[in-house]
């Protein structure tokens, strides 16, 4: 090896020591945090996070259990401890509303400088909620009232849910069982799967994605109108639909029509199917 190559080899990992360093193990410190409020039966709740996800459980009360877990890094324990002081869990009554909302400092943040909050909530089991996060999973158990979820980088994941949902996500998956209302679901990069063991339907339904499946169980008593697509990949119907199929599109009444339910992907097969 040369004289000049081995000083260029050296003068290179002078430069990265530094940098090196600068990645290393971040410091790590947690908090959590837990209130309990005092609703109606039917409270409308609204949480918003960033880099956490949200649980939803129901229990017999009227009364909301929040339980927040704050986890910090920084670049030692002083710093670590610093961002869990100042990121703040705000919570806020009025006109039949909760909201809980992840207030964090908005600079200083680098590569070993960072806060993530999730959220597990026991509601009301006929509360209705609103829940929005980035980087972080969403998941309902047996709510009856109303739902609207949208996250990113996330799954979302409903069971047992009475009223109508709308369901947003990329970079995640969709998956609801034992629905008793329409669903509107969306994601990119994720599948989607839907069990609606409801009579009848409402409103309209969407199931739309990209690189990914969509799969809809419906029960056998539903009235719809179907409009299916899917660009590289096949449809598969076990559903007695009234209309016109092939390998890509399906478009076709089933029981004699009714709400329009509309299933699109890009890259992945779509399958209707009866709900067991």
């Amino acid at each position: 090896m040369s004289k000049t190559t081995l000083l260029a080899i050296l003068a290179c990992l002078f430069l990265a020591a530094p940098t090196l360093a600068w990645w290393g193990e971040a410091h790590k410190e947690e908090e959590v945090i837990e209130r309990t409020v005092a609703t109606a039966a039917d409270v409308s709740i609204n949480v918003e996070t960033t880099n956490g996800g949200i649980d939803i459980e129901v229990w017999d009360q009227n009364e909301v259990n929040i339980i927040a877990t704050k986890k910090a890094r920084g670049r030692d324990a002083a710093e670590a401890l610093e961002v869990l002081r100042e990121t703040e869990i705000k919570v806020a009554e009025g006109n039949g509303t909760l909201s809980i909302r992840t207030d964090r400092p908005r600079t200083g943040w680098n590569g070993k400088r960072g806060i993530s909050v999730s959220y597990e909530l026991r509601v009301p089991r006929y509360a209705s909620v609103d829940l929005g996060s980035t980087n972080g999973r969403i998941e309902i158990t047996g709510l009856g009232g109303t739902v609207r979820a949208d996250t990113t980088n996330g799954g979302i994941r409903l069971q047992d849910i009475d009223g109508s949902v709308d369901a947003t996500t990329t970079n995640g998956s969709i998956k609801a069982y034992d629905l008793g209302d329409r669903l509107d679901a969306r994601t990119t990069n994720g599948s989607i799967y839907a069990e609606v063991n409801a009579g009848s339907l409402s409103e309209d339904m969407r199931l739309i994605t990209s690189n990914g499946s969509v799969e809809l169980m419906l029960s056998p008593s539903v009235a719809a109108t179907i409009e299916a697509r899917v660009s590289n990949g096949s449809i598969r119907s076990d559903l007695d639909v009234d209309g016109r199929i092939t390998k890509k599109t399906l478009s076709g009444d089933l029981n004699g029509g009714g709400p329009r339910i509309e299933l699109r992907t890009s890259n992945g097969r779509i399958r209707l199917s009866e709900a067991r």
